[in-house]
């Protein structure tokens, strides 16, 4: 089992089906409450530019499903992002009945259902220092993982560090 995004049905995982290897897709376990994130390449358009309706127009345009379907959404390296192809059974067939993803019973629950009713974003969208902050936190929780401290133990002994990368000190 590997644990990973979407994205690896069209970087990976339809040349591994076509060689041979036989996969499927799941939604992960969950404690208390069913989460999973949604993440992507923020398009934005800078207040300062001397063109904002022209670069609102291009930023529509590159956004739409129908000008990246081909080499991305259909692949599997991009989900689409209107709420039709999550909640319309024809545009969620026209998303997933395709030959890079697993069978459409298989892979609805998981890309469009589950997506649907459980997504929430990331916290780099809206947390400033998130690149410091997981860059630390991921080396603390080291020894959480082999079992050398608690995780509480752990916070606590490195707190005033995190909260420094949280509020973009350093670590």
């Amino acid at each position: 089992m590997t644990t990973n995004g979407a994205w690896n049905i069209g970087t990976c995982l339809e040349e591994a089906r076509n060689s041979g290897l036989n996969y499927g897709i799941a939604v992960l376990p969950y404690m208390k409450e069913k989460v999973t994130i949604c993440t992507g390449g923020p398009n934005v358009v800078f207040s300062q530019t001397e063109h904002p309706e022209e670069a609102m127009e291009f930023i529509k345009w590159y956004s739409s499903e129908e000008n990246s379907w081909d080499g991305l959404i259909a692949k599997g390296i991009w989900m689409p992002i209107t709420d039709q192809y999550y909640t319309n059974e024809e545009m969620t067939k026209k998303w997933l009945e395709n030959p890079s993803y697993p069978a459409y019973e298989e892979s609805k629950p998981v890309l469009c259902d589950y997506v649907r009713d459980y997504a929430v974003p990331t916290s780099w969208y809206y947390v400033n220092n998130t690149t410091d902050f997981n860059a630390l936190l991921g080396s603390i929780l080291g020894n959480v993982w082999t079992g050398k401290t608690t995780a509480a133990e752990a916070i606590a002994e490195n707190y005033d560090a995190l909260v420094a990368a949280y509020e973009g000190f350093g670590a």
